[in-house]
């Protein structure tokens, strides 16, 4: 049986995630809004839950585009992947 993820998107979030992440680079610092750690599928925000603190100012240390996905990582949490859709620019 094929399970599928539900994947989840906060009203306007998302076209500011899509249209921010167009043009970061290593070093570009992000935060974690209320309404951002709701993005994405229910592991990415465990993992925003888990690691990070809504409000928090975070520094991008790398960014992979996907064909569908932006995984980044942060200078503060270096060993974890997160999804782009859970964080703004500052």
């Amino acid at each position: 049986m094929l399970l599928r993820h539900k994947i989840i998107y906060q009203p306007l979030t998302i076209k500011k995630a899509i249209k921010m992440f167009d043009s970061v680079k290593k070093g570009d610092k992000v935060v974690i809004t209320a309404s951002s750690a709701k993005n994405g599928y229910p592991n990415d925000q465990e993992n925003v839950k888990t690691y990070l603190k809504i409000g928090e100012e975070y520094t991008l240390t790398k960014v992979i585009e996907k064909n569908w996905i932006t995984d980044v990582y942060l200078q503060e949490v270096p060993e974890i992947k997160f999804n782009s859709v859970n964080f703004v620019t500052i």
